[in-house]
Formats: structure tokens, C-alpha cells, sequence
């Protein structure tokens, strides 16, 4: 929720939660199944802790949601059609084989992948978005200038 939404635990309510959950997790993270069974008990015993300690005002409505959508959280997180272009393309690499830790095998593996829609025919159908390249950039650091030139962070600029 920090990460993505730039919201901390207390402005947390139950629709920041699914959305974080169902939506952003699943189309940012790649990470294998365990991870997203994970993240409701993992979240349910924070939001218990956070209740216990009187932290948060609403940590056991946060928590009874967590488990309700769990389930969903791991259907949306194998499914294909909810991730993102960098979580596909991770994915796709894992599925390869390639060690996505190590940079020239990545870097290695987009070059591939870049070829093979590069010499894919010209026409493609109207109701399918035609795939683009992906380009490696070197990253962003959060608390680095914006390379937009708006001065600002990156974190509190594009980044967002």
C-alpha cells in the first residue's frame, strides 16, 4: 500500500485494501503461488497485532477482509489477464527457464523475446493491442530526480 498508493496503515480502509490486494499485487508482483497464499495470513496476523497494540482503528474490520478475498487474491495473482506488461514478460522468462535475478539472462531474454515480435507479420487484429518492444532501462532510484525534469522526486512524480 505504501509502495504503490503512498498510503500508510492508518489511512488504510476496506477498499484500499481489496484494491491493493486484487488488483496491484497481482499485476505488479511476480512472485510464485506461495507468496500470494501468503498474504492473508501474513496481513491478518499485522492487522491482529496492530489491533492488540491499539494501532489501528479498524484492524479487525481490515482483517476479516483480508480473509475473505484471500482465495481471490490468489486466483487474480495465476491469472494471466490481471498482471501487468513487466509481470508478464517476467513470467514468461521464468517460464523459460531464465534466472530473472541474473541481468544478462533477462537482458538476454527481452533481446529474444523483442526479435520474435519484431518478425511477427505486420498484420495483427483489431481487437488485439499490438505487442510493443520492451526496452531496458536502467532504473529509477525513489529518492532520485525525476527524469521527466519536473525536479521533483521520482517517488512523488512519475514514479507514482
Amino acid at each position: 500500500m505504501y509502495s504503490y498508493h503512498s498510503s500508510s496503515p492508518e489511512g488504510w480502509d476496506e477498499g484500499d485494501l481489496e484494491e491493493c490486494c486484487l488488483e496491484t499485487l497481482p499485476r505488479k508482483i511476480s512472485a510464485d503461488d506461495a507468496y500470494f497464499k501468503s498474504i492473508a495470513p501474513v496481513l491478518s496476523a499485522f492487522f491482529a497485532f496492530a489491533q492488540e497494540k491499539k494501532l489501528l482503528k479498524n484492524a479487525l474490520i481490515l482483517a476479516q477482509k483480508v480473509q475473505a478475498i484471500s482465495k481471490q487474491i490468489e486466483k487474480n495473482a495465476s491469472n494471466p489477464k490481471t498482471w501487468g506488461m513487466a509481470k508478464s514478460l517476467v513470467m514468461a522468462a521464468k517460464e523459460s527457464g531464465v534466472d530473472v535475478t541474473n541481468q544478462d539472462e533477462l537482458h538476454q531474454f527481452i533481446t529474444r523475446y523483442n526479435e520474435r515480435i519484431l518478425s511477427q507479420p505486420k498484420a495483427v487484429p483489431k481487437s488485439e493491442p499490438k505487442a510493443e518492444p520492451v526496452h531496458v532501462a536502467q532504473k529509477i532510484g525513489r529518492n532520485e530526480p525525476c527524469s521527466c525534469g519536473s525536479g521533483k522526486k521520482y517517488k512523488k512524480c512519475c514514479g507514482r
